[in-house]
């Protein structure tokens, strides 16, 4: 089952945001458009996060290859300070972003890469780090 949360029309441009189980339900809205609208001057573009599920994909080129962050409120308070936060947040970084938010929390060298920084984060409780991948749309069923 697909909800619609929430709709957003933005010139020509139409934000909808919708809540699914276990993963995006691209597919219904797609032959949707197709059907009503054909896609002749229309981009589709979207983002999906199953959290559960390490599930963090898009089209979007804006955050596609960028990481997802979120602290919960029981983070380690190195983790909640290099973040700048003190409660439960949720934001996307580029990679030297992250990296640089990571030395600082870790205090770290560097040198120390981000892969080295992600496994070091995956030791503490309270932060999760996905990165957004890239799928196509029309591919995606």
């Amino acid at each position: 089952m697909t909800e619609v949360d929430d709709v957003q029309l933005d010139g020509s441009s139409i934000y909808l945001m919708m809540s699914t189980a276990w993963g995006p339900m691209l597919e219904p809205l797609y032959h949707a458009i197709e059907k009503n609208f054909g896609f002749d001057g229309i981009d589709i573009t979207y983002t999906a996060q199953e959290p559960n599920m390490q599930l963090f994909i898009t089209n979007d080129g804006t955050i596609e290859g960028k990481y997802f962050v979120e602290i919960d409120e029981d983070a380690d308070e190195s983790i909640k300070k290099a973040f700048g936060t003190d409660e439960y947040t949720e934001d996307t970084y580029d990679e030297d972003a992250l990296a640089d938010i990571l030395r600082n929390a870790f205090d770290s060298d560097d040198n120390a890469t981000i892969n080295e920084l992600l496994a070091q984060a995956d030791e503490y409780e309270g932060i999760y780090i996905n990165l957004w991948e890239y799928e196509n749309i029309k591919e995606t069923f």
